[in-house]
């Protein structure tokens, strides 16, 4: 019997919280769906998605304001973005995020950033508002 999405979505998220772990030396404690922080004040936020197929995006992550407040009380946080269908994972910092935040799209209910990601040639690209090239992800792939 195959895993339901939920069950693939949780061990995603956990191969992501332990690869963290171990690129860190830091064991990260689950303390809700998507959150994890550890003892050395460094907080982690996991979105997971699923492929979209006939979409503009091939990828939809939700990044709730929660999420980015529960990032910005830690001294060092990252937003975690896996791919079920690849299993691709990439970890943003948080400063680069927080940058990114004014140009990614922002819906007010609720309240959360949507973050499109299609795959141009061989790079994810994460759609940007008012820049066609988007922000490239290779580089924060783990």
């Amino acid at each position: 019997m195959g895993k339901t999405d939920n069950e693939a979505r949780e061990e995603l998220r956990d191969k992501i919280k332990k690869r963290l772990s171990e690129e860190l030396s830091l064991p990260f404690d689950r303390r809700q769906a998507r959150c994890s922080h550890d003892t050395h004040n460094t907080r982690l936020v996991i979105a997971v998605s699923q492929l979209y197929l006939n979409y503009s995006y091939e990828h939809w992550f939700c990044y709730s304001l929660k999420q980015q407040d529960f990032l910005w009380k830690a001294g060092t946080g990252y937003l975690a973005l896996g791919m079920l269908d690849s299993g691709k994972m990439y970890l943003i910092p948080l400063d680069t995020m927080n940058a990114l935040a004014k140009h990614i799209y922002y819906c007010k209910i609720p309240q959360r950033f949507d973050i499109w990601v299609k795959k141009i040639g061989r790079r994810d690209v994460m759609w940007m508002d008012n820049d066609p090239d988007g922000f490239d992800l290779t580089p924060y792939e783990l």
